[in-house]
């Protein structure tokens, strides 16, 4: 751990609060390896940290060793896999010979005469080695990408362009992706010297939506359109095809083939490929879905693929992530102990909030987060809360999410409403300019991400006894079936959940019909 400060004195206070805090964690601090006064060069593991220069160096012990070493290292000699691994700088000739070796460090390697440039280059820089230590402070944001057709570039309003010669379009596209970082160098940092530059880079390689969506005007689109067409594609399923993209890419860069009109044997034998390798039903059909959004032939509904799927599932069939889920009764008799609501902690309130809204709406964390105090209304009898913005279940045709809350009088130790009035009026003066619902504990106070709700979800359950296999997101299979146990109508708990009604797996198994009201869903589930 390096502290750094302005000043001698923060910097005995920097090592005070880093000691307190480590030690009231349970951590052991070895003193006899730590530096605990404050001084501007400091030695560690062979390291000289200079905070005057900013910079790191190798200590002359350091040096030395690593000059003898350079002395002895010389292209023909035999040398033990042991000897070799002390000199840090060439990893991949240790790791590769180690392999051929069977990990045995006392295997002996001959020092091939490739490594004379390399070898050279340490003699002559050892001596003066320095490497600055980041702060952060970027001169230029760079972000850069690449396809197999071209690369291009952004930085502070520029933009930079290419195209790759017929050689460079063979290269693997993790090259591309570094040629075309170092473009965008020359382009937008040409000159520069001495200067801290971020680099953002897409290594994801999702090249079927990038570039204006490169398999879109390979079918003949418009170019006027592409903007359109790739508004059709969330974030999330760019990060979820981006994997199986990039490994797709990578078999017809090996085998020369087309990525865009693959034939029915490539695809399947890709796919069989990934299968050996261990995986799942869903992930190969994630791959399938991924092929068939860049691809021009009809990959999705293939009838020769489709009965490899067939087959897959049989061989490998799906299961279900639970057999089970928990007794929604048990944390609403937690919940009961959290109150009075003006006694709560703002943590304690915030969790008793979203476990009471992830049970009685049955929805998403993604959905939780889209909440809005502008889109919330107030009435005697409850809240009734819109969410305009795009989650999972929106599309053409169906409905937006309206959760109706009511108040719940036969027990309001359970009442949603109450606990969403304190919740208001506990962080009105927290929360500033955000219109969302949910925000942070800790400052600075922000709208709370999925992640943070799933996480303070999961706190609460573990507060309930709920075994700790089960997720966030299980609060919607124990919401459901819960409500289908108590004799909710199949229709209300579609409606409430977001699901389509032309679900008849529920109608034939669980239909038990009882007078619906809007609110019959977050008011029968407590009963």
């Amino acid at each position: 751990m390096l502290l750094i400060a302005p000043s001698r004195q923060l910097c005995v206070e920097n090592v005070q609060a880093s000691v307190g805090l480590l030690e009231h964690l349970g951590f052991i601090i070895n003193y006899n390896k730590s530096t605990v006064e404050p001084s501007q060069r400091a030695e560690f593991l062979g390291i000289i940290y200079d905070s005057t220069k900013m910079a790191l160096e190798l200590s002359e012990k350091k040096k030395q060793k690593m000059f003898s070493l350079l002395q002895e290292f010389t292209p023909g000699k035999v040398v033990s896999l042991r000897q070799w691994s002390s000199f840090v700088g060439f990893e991949r000739l240790r790791y590769l010979e180690l392999l051929k070796n069977d990990n045995n460090f006392d295997a002996k390697i001959c020092l091939p005469e490739r490594l004379t440039p390399e070898l050279e280059w340490w003699k002559n820089h050892v001596g003066n080695s320095l490497n600055p230590i980041k702060q952060g402070a970027y001169k230029y944001e760079i972000f850069s990408d690449a396809s197999t057709s071209g690369w291009g570039a952004f930085c502070d309003g520029g933009k930079a362009r290419g195209f790759w010669t017929k050689n460079e379009r063979r290269l693997h596209i993790n090259r591309l992706e570094l040629k075309a970082a170092l473009f965008a160098l020359k382009s937008f940092a040409k000159g520069s010297r001495n200067c801290e530059i971020l680099l953002r880079l897409d290594n994801t390689t999702a090249v079927a939506y990038v570039n204006k969506m490169e398999s879109f005007r390979k079918k003949g689109l418009p170019s006027s359109s592409l903007d359109i067409f790739e508004a059709s594609l969330t974030e999330s399923t760019h990060r979820q095809y981006a994997g199986p993209l990039k490994q797709w890419w990578s078999f017809c860069l090996d085998r020369s083939l087309d990525p865009y009109h693959p034939e029915e044997a490539d695809v399947i034998q890709f796919l069989t490929s990934k299968f050996n390798e261990g995986a799942a039903y869903g992930t190969l059909n994630s791959i399938r879905s991924a092929i068939s959004l860049i691809s021009n032939n009809n990959i999705g509904q293939n009838r020769n693929i489709s009965r490899f799927f067939k087959g897959i599932f049989m061989l490998r069939p799906a299961k279900p992530k639970y057999d089970r889920t928990w007794e929604v009764n048990i944390a609403f008799r937690k919940i009961e102990e959290w109150f009075p609501l003006h006694e709560l902690s703002l943590d304690r309130l915030t969790k008793r909030l979203v476990f009471l809204l992830a049970l009685c709406t049955a929805h998403r964390t993604q959905t939780l987060v889209a909440i809005k105090l502008s889109n919330i209304k107030r009435s005697s009898d409850g809240y009734e809360i819109e969410i305009p913005d795009r989650i999972k279940t929106s599309r053409p045709g169906v409905r937006q999410p309206l959760f109706v809350l009511p108040v719940f009088t036969d027990n309001p130790k359970l009442c949603i409403v109450s606990t969403i009035d304190a919740y208001i009026e506990a962080t009105s003066k927290l929360r500033g300019e955000v219109d969302n619902l949910l925000i942070t504990v800790k400052k600075p106070f922000k709208a709370a991400s999925p992640a943070t709700i799933s996480r303070w979800i999961r706190t609460a359950m573990s507060r309930c006894s709920i075994c700790e296999r089960f997720t966030a997101h299980s609060t919607r299979h124990a919401a459901t079936s819960a409500a289908l146990k108590k004799g909710i109508d199949l229709e209300t708990i579609r409606r409430t959940a977001g699901w389509s009604n032309n679900s008849q797996v529920f109608a034939k198994h669980y239909n038990k019909t009882i007078v619906s009201t809007k609110e019959s869903f977050a008011k029968a589930l407590m009963l």
